[in-house]
Formats: C-alpha cells, sequence, structure tokens
C-alpha cells in the first residue's frame, strides 16, 4: 500500500521520469534494452559470461551433462525475489527422446522426472533453436519475474554453455513476444 502511495505521489509530481521508475502498469509500453554489450556478457560473441537467475541450478544442469550418458541440455531458470516459477531442465541422451527434469516453486531438489512427449519434444526443439538467437531483455518493472534460459552441450568430452539468455518480465514487454514463447513452451512441461 505504501509503495503505490510514493508511486502515486512521484507521478502527480512528475519525479517518474526523472528518477528512471516505471509504474507495473507501464511497463509492456516500454522497449526492451539490448545489453550485448552491459556487465555479464562478453565483448566477442554477445554471450552472456555468467548465470543471472539460480546460479546453484545452473550448476546442477551442468553437472547432468555426461552423466546418465545425457550429452545436451536446455532449460528455462526463473527467480522473482520470493519466489520463483519452478526451476526446469530438458536432457538428450542422443537420439529423439528428451526427458524432463523439474523442480517445484522453491523447492532445493529436482521433483518429478520424466520423458516428454512428441508433440512436448517438437516444441522444445523449435522454441530453443529461436532461444538460441535471441537477445538478452531487460525491462523496467518494480516487481515481477525473471527468466534465464541455458543451452548446454558436451562438445568433444567438453561441457559447453551455447546460450545463457537472461529475461526480465517477457510477457510484459513490447518486443519480448518471442521470449515470452520461449518461457511457455518450458513453463507448458510443469505438471
Amino acid at each position: 500500500m505504501k509503495s503505490q502511495a510514493i508511486v502515486i505521489l512521484l507521478a502527480s509530481c512528475g519525479l517518474i521520469a526523472a528518477c528512471g521508475c516505471v509504474p507495473r502498469n507501464r511497463a509492456a509500453t516500454q522497449e526492451p534494452v539490448s545489453t550485448a554489450d552491459s556487465q555479464g556478457l562478453t565483448a566477442a560473441s554477445g554471450q552472456q559470461a555468467t548465470p543471472r537467475v539460480q546460479e546453484a541450478w545452473q550448476k546442477k544442469m551442468e553437472d547432468r551433462l555426461g552423466a546418465d550418458q545425457i550429452t545436451e541440455g536446455w532449460a528455462v531458470f526463473s527467480s522473482g525475489g520470493y519466489a520463483d516459477a519452478g526451476q526446469i531442465m530438458v536432457f538428450s541422451k542422443g537420439g529423439d527422446t528428451l526427458s524432463l527434469e523439474f523442480a517445484k516453486p522453491t523447492e532445493k531438489e529436482v521433483t518429478v522426472k520424466r520423458d516428454l512427449n512428441a508433440d512436448e519434444a517438437a516444441s522444445i526443439r523449435r522454441e530453443s533453436a529461436t532461444g538460441d538467437i535471441l537477445v538478452t531483455l531487460e525491462s523496467q518493472a518494480f516487481d515481477g519475474m525473471q527468466f534465464e534460459y541455458v543451452h548446454m552441450r558436451l562438445l568433444n568430452g567438453k561441457k559447453v554453455t551455447v546460450k545463457r539468455l537472461f529475461m526480465n518480465n517477457p510477457g510484459n514487454t513490447k518486443n519480448g513476444e518471442k521470449h515470452a514463447a520461449l518461457v511457455q513452451a518450458f513453463q507448458a512441461l510443469r505438471p
């Protein structure tokens, strides 16, 4: 309640623009900012070098590569400050079959494991191909959910991060439709 009063007061005084703040209901009108040259990205490739969301879960994903014949993995990790939307990892053992490992919101361990059906696997492959070419999505909002898409694989016996893509509130930005579709494809796998 107090934060809403402050926003109203700032807006009525014309200070919202001066402080760089954007109320949540205006976030959808803001342009996302490509951060290909910002902190956390390598200059040469535009590849985000370090995790920004759920670093411990990303380490767990990396540890799964090479274990149980897993050769490739895709994931969407989430964080909203006090909560998250669950951690969703999909793995391949080199064939057509993809398997899901899901952790319910705020859980520290995987709570669901299952194979994907053909339609789910096709959706993940399609949206991941798009995710591999998207750029970081930043949006201004007081509150919301941050996601990070990660694609890792074994290459000549080494664990390689193919893509790490940060997305801040992908469903609330004017140019975040493809980012939102990527997140939704993974969220659709939730039990």
